[in-house]
C-alpha cells in the first residue's frame, strides 16, 4: 500500500482490479455463456449473476438495508467472524455452499448484459463503501457482525476472484 492510500482506498482499488479481471473472463466466455461446464454446475451467466448479487447485497448490508446475505443470530456471528478472519488472513475463499438466496436459477441473457450487471453492482458497492467510510471504518454485517470496513471489501474482492476461476476463460 502506498503512503497516499488509506486501507479503504486500497481495498476499493483491489476490488476494482478483481472486477476488471472478472469482466475480461466474462467476455471470453461468450461461446459458453449459457452452457454449464458439468451437471449441477453454474454456467458463466449464473456465475456472473451470483457475483453481481453478492456485490449488491454487500452494498445493502453496508447501507443497513434488507439484504439477502445470510443473517445470523448474534451468538453465531463470532463463529462466522472467525471464518471471515481466516479468509482475510489466507487471502482465499475455500469451497463452500452459498446461501439459497444467492443461488441464481438463471443470469443475464448475454455477455453484454452480464458486464452491465457486474458494473452496476460494483458501482453500488463502491458507493456504499465510500458513504459508509465517511461514518465509520467498521462494517456491521448481518453475517459477520462488526468487522473492519477494508476487510469487508477485501472479502468481496476475494469472492470475485474465487468465482473468476469458474469461468472458462480464466
Amino acid at each position: 500500500m502506498s503512503s497516499q492510500q488509506t486501507p479503504i482506498t486500497q481495498a476499493l482499488s483491489d476490488l476494482e482490479q478483481a472486477v476488471q479481471s472478472f469482466m475480461i473472463s466474462v467476455k471470453g466466455a461468450d461461446s459458453s455463456w449459457l452452457t454449464a461446464p458439468a451437471p449441477n454446475k453454474w454456467n458463466p451467466s449464473q456465475v456472473t449473476e451470483h457475483v453481481a448479487r453478492s456485490l449488491e447485497e454487500a452494498a445493502n448490508d453496508l447501507d443497513g438495508k434488507e439484504s439477502r446475505m445470510l443473517s445470523l443470530p448474534f451468538f453465531l456471528k463470532p463463529v462466522a467472524r472467525l471464518l471471515f478472519n481466516g479468509v482475510i488472513k489466507k487471502g482465499k475463499l475455500s469451497k463452500a455452499k452459498t446461501n439459497p438466496a444467492m443461488n441464481p436459477a438463471s443470469g443475464p441473457a448475454t455477455v453484454e448484459e452480464g458486464i452491465a450487471r457486474i458494473e452496476q453492482s460494483r458501482d453500488r458497492l463502491v458507493n456504499a463503501a465510500r458513504n459508509h467510510a465517511s461514518l465509520s471504518m467498521m462494517a456491521d454485517s448481518v453475517t459477520f457482525g462488526k468487522v473492519p470496513l477494508d476487510h469487508y471489501i477485501r472479502f468481496q474482492e476475494l469472492h470475485v476472484t474465487h468465482h473468476r476461476a469458474q469461468l472458462p476463460s480464466a
